[in-house]
């Protein structure tokens, strides 16, 4: 798990944690990073469930991935309307901080 500290969960949770001492340039920079990252995070995803998933669920796996991403999408946006913005980030900050901590007894992949 020595990429963990390096996913963009973690990276957006500690940018949220330091949201109040951040400049407009680093908050894009961190954007910009983070969402490279998710990027990794994603095909990274895709390529763990297409190695440990039976054959007979592997496509439903994959697509669930898909449609959880979709769903965090629009939670976020849905709740952007009645919250601010550091309310938002906070509540957003639940899931990656949540995946942070559950990484760690995922089982390593078989490949």
């Amino acid at each position: 798990m020595g990429a963990t500290p390096y996913s963009s969960p973690c990276w957006s949770s500690l940018i949220n944690l330091l949201d109040h001492n951040l400049s407009v340039e680093v908050m894009c920079f961190a954007a910009f990073i983070s969402g490279f990252l998710v990027a990794i995070i994603q095909l990274s995803a895709q390529v763990y469930v297409s190695e440990i998933a039976a054959p007979s669920i592997r496509g439903g796996l994959s697509g669930l991935l898909k449609v959880a991403g979709h769903t965090g999408v629009l939670v976020a946006f849905s709740a952007g309307a009645f919250l601010d913005w550091r309310q938002l980030a906070g509540l957003i900050s639940l899931a990656p901080v949540t995946m942070c901590i559950v990484l760690w007894k995922v089982p390593e992949s078989p490949g």
